[in-house]
């Protein structure tokens, strides 16, 4: 791969961090746009303008396509050329960066329900999507057949994408039922590290969880 020499001037600052896969760097501006860049040359090959707000999101690689979460949709972009393959309107918008795991996406929406989507055509599975009771605003964590969720009022969700989304377990944080918490979530050595953040004080705690 050879070295960008002067870098490459995006429209706007990053939402997160940059997706690569098949030659191509996928980066999401904060002013909705996904930009293509060759991760050979440097130079953008493409941008697409998306509908809705890109705040906290991120873009997922999930098998020929890329698909982004904006506002109250989710698009699937063709890698190769930025060209839209399917949108979906949802019930409301995403909280948090969407999942994929086998044939599923998967998107937790700020009214607190997980939805389910195919990623071939983004027509909704679950006619009755599950509701979690919390709001979800981290990007879980998927482990094997196992999704890790953590929410604003100090609960973790384990839940198995092989039935439905099934609740395996779930577990709180009994710090003080009060406060709202933003989280991020991570594995290591068999354990399930959750770092979280009081919205009000900021202090930092951490937990784990085996599973």
């Amino acid at each position: 791969v050879g070295a960008w020499k002067n870098g490459v001037q995006l429209s706007d600052e990053m939402t997160g961090p940059l997706v690569i896969s098949k030659g191509m760097a996928f980066a999401l501006t904060l002013d909705q746009q996904l930009h293509g860049i060759s991760v050979a040359t440097g130079k953008e090959r493409w941008l697409v303008h998306l509908k809705g707000t890109v705040l906290k999101q991120e873009p997922v690689m999930a098998g020929d396509y890329i698909y982004v979460a904006n506002g109250s949709n989710v698009t699937c972009v063709v890698p190769q050329n930025g060209s839209i393959k399917w949108g979906q309107f949802m019930p409301c918008d995403a909280s948090a960066p969407l999942m994929a795991f086998a044939d599923n996406l998967y998107m937790f929406g700020t009214d607190r329900t997980m939805y389910t989507l195919d990623l071939r055509t983004g027509r909704m599975k679950n006619a009755k999507p599950p509701k979690l009771n919390t709001d979800v605003l981290a990007k879980p964590v998927i482990e094997g057949s196992t999704m890790f969720v953590t929410g604003t009022s100090g609960l973790v969700y384990g839940l198995d994408l092989e039935k439905n989304a099934a609740i395996n377990w779930s577990y709180r944080i009994y710090w003080n039922a009060r406060i709202n918490w933003t989280s991020r979530t991570s594995r290591h050595g068999g354990s399930l590290w959750t770092h979280w953040t009081p919205w009000t004080t900021r202090r930092k705690r951490f937990a784990r969880k085996h599973w």
